[in-house]
């Protein structure tokens, strides 16, 4: 339900730029507030991740067509505070939303395209547009809640900032420590890669049966390709114990097209590593009673029990049985 402050706000922000405004309808949105109209998207955010949409239109005029992607007709800042973006609205919606309405031999076709979209988008050259601002501005300010993906180098401050915000956890904090120490060793130099760093299935649209376009670019940077596997495997998993329930087939699907992906020495360890960071930011958010996620301080348990391991083993079986290794 779009309420009438956020209306008010998006009709002038649409009617600054010369675009209709008098059909709107809110929809889905988890970290930014989203507004449709019939041809555009509207985004707002608070200006947590500061210039995060700005560094996202700069990135979407700068891809290239093989790249799927809406086109950023014009960002700015909010009287309250924060950033809006326009972009144009893609034909379709999410494949999660999609996916049961879809056939099996759609779902394998989808699959395989956004795995031909994720390699066009690792080769691009690296450049300056790259390099995102909000992510450089949490390293400067040491917001550790807010550090998603930073160099992994910088694990400690995440865990001193995780146990100053859960204090109680701090032996198990300690053991995480040692946990991801142990495992550093999988991160040998290796050539980064542009990448989006959100790339899940909702972030992904199509139509009648291919992707229109990848969405969300506010968190793309430069890193390691892998990050790319450790949020869809993340999204994907739908048991502790790894099995791909309504996502079986997609990891088989995926590495058929871009094999790379799961080529890196030590991938499990690294994807522990992954898993541990991510939920060390998380810990910053969670509070009692919350039912949009579970405690971060149970994966971290869970991780270091090995349950991880295993559900990512299951999974990335289905890659090796798909390219033969």
């Amino acid at each position: 339900m779009l309420d009438a402050a956020t209306r008010t706000e998006v009709q002038k922000i649409l009617d600054d730029h010369d675009l209709p405004n008098d059909e709107m309808a809110a929809s889905d949105g988890f970290a930014n507030l989203v507004v449709l109209t019939p041809d555009h998207v509207v985004r707002l955010n608070e200006g947590r991740f500061p210039h995060a949409f700005r560094h996202e239109a700069t990135v979407l005029n700068r891809l290239p067509a093989d790249i799927p992607h809406p086109v950023a007709v014009a960002t700015g800042t909010r009287q309250s505070g924060g950033e809006y973006l326009i972009l144009e609205r893609l034909p379709g919606r999410n494949l999660e939303h999609a996916w049961q309405s879809l056939s099996e031999p759609d779902r394998i076709r989808i699959v395989q395209e956004l795995g031909s979209i994720m390699k066009c988008l690792h080769a691009l050259p690296i450049d300056d547009w790259m390099h995102n601002p909000w992510v450089a501005d949490v390293l400067a300010t040491k917001r550790w809640k807010d550090a998603y993906h930073v160099p992994l180098e910088l694990y400690p401050f995440l865990l001193e900032s995780a146990a100053l915000a859960r204090p109680r956890l701090r032996p198990m904090l300690d053991s995480v420590y040692l946990f991801v120490a142990a495992r550093m060793f999988a991160f040998e130099p290796a050539p980064n890669t542009f990448i989006h760093t959100d790339l899940h299935f909702r972030n992904v649209v199509v139509d009648d049966g291919r992707i229109t376009g990848l969405i969300d670019f506010e968190g793309s940077r430069v890193g390691a390709r892998d990050v790319e596997l450790d949020m869809l495997l993340r999204s994907l998993a739908t048991a502790d114990d790894g099995s791909s329930g309504r996502y079986a087939g997609t990891i088989a699907a995926l590495a058929s097209t871009y094999p790379e992906l799961f080529s890196f020495p030590n991938l499990v360890a690294r994807l522990e590593v992954y898993e541990a960071l991510w939920h060390l930011v998380q810990m910053h958010h969670w509070r009692p009673g919350q039912t949009w996620m579970t405690d971060p301080g149970q994966h971290l348990e869970g991780l270091m029990a090995g349950r991880f391991r295993v559900r990512s083993g299951h999974m990335l079986d289905e890659a090796n049985e798909s390219t033969g290794s």
